[in-house]
């Protein structure tokens, strides 16, 4: 036996002889080699690996069996020429392993190691960063930030206020927190290798500025224009709005200066809302309450004529207060409650119609208010200050039944009792300027005729209500009799009684200066009067205001 090159290769020589009887031989040699030319063969060669940018990479490097080695080592390399457990870089490292035996036969199988970088992760301005993130708002801001483009998922969290919707999506839409501050927001992002990445953002979150309104010094007089209110200063925007009962308290300048005028309506109180906002764009509401003073103290035709800047436009509330009852009566009443407005249109009279009864069809509200003498120049005089009082002020009768009653009276050519009547209440029906407390007598007319005796005991009202400095409580007495009229407050704690005596027939009036019976003055607040007569009571309600 010869070894050969390897272990497993060697030659063998057999020697064959034969001999005969005699003795005479002869020899043969045969050799036979033994060849390892067959290869080891690898089993389990790792799959192909993806990994993210610091993450482990680890294999069991394939086996090897050989037909004549039992031991055949397996080596494998990196193509970058790193060892197996050094790091690898982003990018492909392939990674070939050969197993070969004693006799130099070879295997050999490769397999890939593949490194994902990282995904850059960013908190971007989403379209709804510019909006204002205040405390307290309850909208959400659609869109506050959002996530690079592309990844397989997103994750957000934030430290203050609430996620609205989805926290899974690329963009964040966001409720901020009650209370300013600062907040931070954290998103996790997956890429399609399957890397991902975290990041945040820290953002400050400012409170609204609060907004205070008082009461103004002095109250607007009802009905007219150019009143004027001022807001807290150190705002960047003002945006301004009113509310009245009637909707006739109209902001006639601008609406968004820290000042704003306005037109007083015919009644209060109406609501000034104010919406300021400061300079991170955070908006704060406030509002106060603003009464008007009844449109002067008398309401006759002389209070008027003298007080033409009241309704000699058509934007002043009385003009605009008549135009409407006109409008609600259609044909053949016209027009609006200006001064230079023709009386016949108003009234809904012909040009026949008023010469018939001895007036101008030129008459003019401004002219009718100045006539003088009696009958139809009295009754015209009467109904336009009837008229304006009865936008102005608490009246007996309405602004439309005022229009339609006259125009019955002209074309039947009846000025009377309808101008005796009306002179009554521009008397009766308006607020008297004494701060004293008295009772009025009957009221006497132009004519020096006395007021026709009430039918049943009725309540009035009082006049002005709100009121400040002093109101007047009106009643009617059918017959003499003892009348009791006592104030409470809200509490039904009596403040003051006004009466407890006989009074006699007819309108009646009592004015309290908001006074107890001591003579002390009382709060501002809700009073009740209670007024007992013939057994029946009657109870009103009116608001002090200082």
């Amino acid at each position: 036996k010869t070894d050969g090159a390897c272990p497993q290769e060697y030659s063998i020589t057999r020697t064959w002889t034969a001999r005969d009887d005699c003795g005479n031989s002869s020899q043969a040699s045969q050799t036979i080699e033994v060849f390892d030319d067959t290869a080891p063969v690898l089993t389990a060669c790792p799959d192909n690996i993806a990994v993210c940018v610091g993450a482990p990479v680890s294999f069991n490097p394939p086996t090897a069996t050989d037909n004549c080695d039992g031991d055949v080592p397996v080596t494998c390399t990196r193509s970058d020429g790193q060892g197996l457990g050094a790091p690898y870089p982003v990018g492909t490292t392939t990674i070939t392993c050969v197993a070969t035996d004693d006799c130099g036969n070879s295997d050999d199988c490769s397999f890939t190691v593949t490194v994902y970088q990282t995904p850059t992760c960013s908190i971007n301005d989403g379209p709804g960063f510019a909006s204002p993130r205040c405390a307290g708002s309850l909208d959400p801001i659609i869109g506050l930030f959002c996530g690079p483009d592309g990844m397989a998922s997103y994750s957000w969290s934030a430290s203050c206020g609430t996620i609205s919707g989805s926290s899974t999506e690329q963009c964040l839409n966001w409720i901020p927190p009650a209370v300013g501050g600062s907040c931070t927001f954290t998103l996790t992002i997956v890429d399609g290798n399957g890397c991902t990445n975290t990041c945040i953002r820290e953002i400050s979150i400012p409170n609204p500025t609060p907004c205070f309104l008082t009461p103004p010094a002095s109250l607007p007089t009802c009905g007219t224009t150019g009143n004027l209110y001022c807001g807290p200063s150190g705002f960047a925007g003002y945006s301004w709005s009113i509310s009245s009962p009637g909707n006739d308290w109209i902001i006639t300048g601008s609406s968004t200066s820290q000042c704003v005028t306005f037109t007083a309506g015919l009644t209060g109180p109406a609501t000034l809302v104010l919406t300021a906002t400061n300079e991170s764009g955070c908006n704060s509401t406030c509002d106060v309450q603003i009464d008007c003073t009844p449109a002067g103290e008398g309401c006759t035709p002389g209070f008027w004529k003298n007080a033409l800047n009241l309704w000699d436009q058509s934007s002043d509330a009385a003009s605009q207060c008549i135009a409407s009852a006109v409008a609600s009566l259609g044909a053949p009443y016209s027009g609006n409650g200006t001064t230079n407005s023709l009386f016949r249109n108003i009234f809904g009279l012909t040009s026949t119609e008023m010469f018939e009864a001895g007036l101008s069809p030129s008459l003019t509200l401004k002219g009718a208010i100045n006539l003088g003498g009696g009958g139809f120049k009295k009754l015209a005089r009467h109904a336009t200050a009837g008229l304006l009082s009865s936008c102005a002020v608490g009246y007996s009768i309405s602004t439309a039944q005022i229009l339609t009653q006259v125009h019955n009276a002209i074309i039947n050519l009846e000025p009377e009792p309808l101008a005796t009547q009306l002179d009554q209440f521009n008397n009766l029906d308006c607020p008297l300027s004494s701060s004293e407390i008295h009772v009025l007598g009957a009221v006497e007319t132009d004519e020096g005729l006395a007021n026709p005796l009430p039918t049943e005991f009725t309540l009035r009202g009082s006049y002005p209500n709100p009121f400040n400095a002093s109101t007047q409580i009106n009643f009617a007495l059918p017959q003499a009799g003892t009348v009791r009229l006592v104030i409470y407050n809200i509490l039904g704690q009596p403040v003051r009684t006004l009466l407890d005596s006989d009074q006699p027939a007819g309108e009646r009036s009592v004015l309290w200066n908001g006074t107890d019976n001591s003579g002390s003055s009382v709060s501002s607040g809700v009073y009740f009067y209670k007024i007992m007569f013939n057994g029946q009571v009657k109870v009103g309600r009116m608001n002090l205001l200082k």
